[in-house]
């Protein structure tokens, strides 16, 4: 709306004016706004002034914003409204009357010799497709011109171009009601918007979700070593790496993106390399619908403040259209597939985190004690370190702990650390001995007291593990 060319000819103007009058009752003084060019239409009056100028960009304002544009209201029922002229479709998503969204589009100069039946119809299918996170799990009413479609789902599709669009309708629940073209005035006009002067008649008036895959590509890419020395090859000798490609910040290999460090995009690849891209929208779908114990609910809720919709297993052979029913079942399958592999990837994380509890379970939180010699600031404290010690002797207030009572046993040396900083752990005891069972196979296990640790944080280990870690332990 904030971008709609000004009016050359009157045709245009009645146009402008017919889509803003549809909403008058939403516009405050709209009549004293419009008058410069309500006068406009008169017989040999179409003389455009700096007034005509000034109320056109009055009223472009007044439609977006507060109260024309409406929040949408899930307890209530959404309509669209669209048409389609020669050369654009335009649509409109409401609530009781009130505008929520407005959407217009450009035919190009193929679609423009389609029948006005196909106009139509891509008119309310893109339409759908806009606004489908509003519209998925709930009825809404589709208003069209076209009294043929309001038996779109009586009909027999016996066209591809029939086959291609209907089909996107799926898993929507929507009633088409036919609408007089001379009561469609929104829609109508949006779909005519620029149409002698060729403007770009993209209009929107909310939001749409984005996938952002291709930037979680690109982070997996700096999160792989490999990856990266790949990338520095190919940017010192493009053919340094046959069938590599490094193009426009694009890694590609015989054509097809490389996929790096990322678990989602991995369990899609790993069994349709080729088609991953095409299907991805699922995973997507699947992760943002999933529980996060992190935030208690989903995504999915946390973002629109309502539950999803659950999709229906398809049962094969319930679509009398062998095209749609070969997409349902191609779709069942990917989307069990990447259940199973999201499931196994999310396995192997828990694992690991595991793995890392127990390991931070052997390192003592506090060493010590240490004499405070300076208060720096009001939260950090300077310590009287050892003086072999390589670490800052000013400690946040958090990583502190008081000393109490004269009988508490401390280490007085800090423990040594790898180069990477990790806690450098050893063996110096076996306080027990167990045999456990693992998959089907004995597994003799040792109770391992570590270095600098108290005989209470000893932890279980596996006997070939210790033995293969530090060959010199003798228990």
């Amino acid at each position: 709306m904030t971008h709609w060319p000004v009016p050359t000819n009157l045709k245009q103007l009645r146009g402008f004016l017919g889509l803003t009058g549809y909403y008058r009752r939403f516009v405050r003084n709209y009549g004293k706004i419009s008058e410069p060019l309500t006068q406009l239409p008169r017989k040999d009056s179409f003389h455009w002034t700096d007034a005509a100028t000034q109320a056109f960009e009055h009223l472009k304002l007044a439609m977006v914003t507060t109260p024309v544009l409406a929040l949408p209201d899930y307890t209530k029922e959404f309509v669209i409204e669209s048409d389609a002229s020669s050369k654009g479709l335009g649509a409109v998503l409401m609530q009781d009357g009130h505008p929520i969204a407005f959407w217009s589009k450009v035919l190009s100069l193929r679609d423009q010799v389609l029948s006005t039946y196909e106009k139509e119809l891509m008119a309310v299918v893109l339409a759908v497709l806009k606004w489908r996170h509003y519209l998925l799990g709930r009825h809404f009413i589709i208003r069209t011109d076209q009294q043929s479609l309001k038996h779109l789902l009586e009909q027999r599709v016996a066209t591809p171009f029939q086959h291609k669009w209907i089909t996107k309708l799926l898993g929507f629940d929507y009633e088409i009601v036919y609408k007089v073209g001379k009561e469609n005035l929104a829609a109508d006009a949006l779909s005519r918007k620029g149409e002698d002067n060729n403007a770009d008649a993209t209009l929107q008036a909310l939001s749409v979700l984005n996938y952002n895959w291709l930037a979680k590509v690109k982070l997996g890419w700096l999160n792989d070593p490999a990856i990266q020395a790949l990338i520095q090859d190919l940017i010192s000798d493009p053919a340094s790496h046959k069938h590599y490609v490094w193009h426009d910040q694009l890694l590609t290999y015989k054509g097809k993106m490389v996929v790096g460090d990322c678990s989602v995009l991995k369990c899609m690849s790993g069994n349709c390399p080729k088609n991953w891209s095409k299907w991805l929208p699922l995973a997507e779908w699947w992760y943002n619908t999933t529980y996060h114990s992190a935030i208690k609910t989903t995504p999915y809720y946390a973002v629109y403040g309502q539950s999803q919709l659950d999709q229906a297993l398809y049962i094969p052979g319930s679509s009398p259209v062998a095209e749609v029913d070969n997409w349902a079942r191609e779709r069942a399958a990917i989307s069990r597939m990447l259940k199973e592999n999201l499931q196994i990837a999310q396995g192997r994380m828990k694992q690991t985190t595991l793995a890392l509890h127990r390991n931070m379970k052997l390192a003592p939180k506090f060493y010590g004690p240490f004499q405070i010699i300076q208060k720096i600031g009001t939260v950090a404290y300077k310590l009287q370190l050892p003086d072999d010690a390589k670490i800052h002797p000013v400690f946040h207030v958090s990583l502190l702990k008081r000393k109490l009572g004269q009988n508490v046993t401390a280490q007085s040396t800090l423990p040594p650390v790898s180069p990477d900083g990790n806690l450098q752990m050893e063996p110096i005891a076996v306080l027990n001995r167990r045999m456990i069972k693992r998959q089907n196979k004995a597994v003799v296990q040792w109770l391992i007291q570590w270095s600098r640790s108290f005989p209470e944080d000893a932890t279980w280990e596996d006997y070939d593990t210790i033995t293969k870690k530090f060959p010199t332990f003798e228990p």
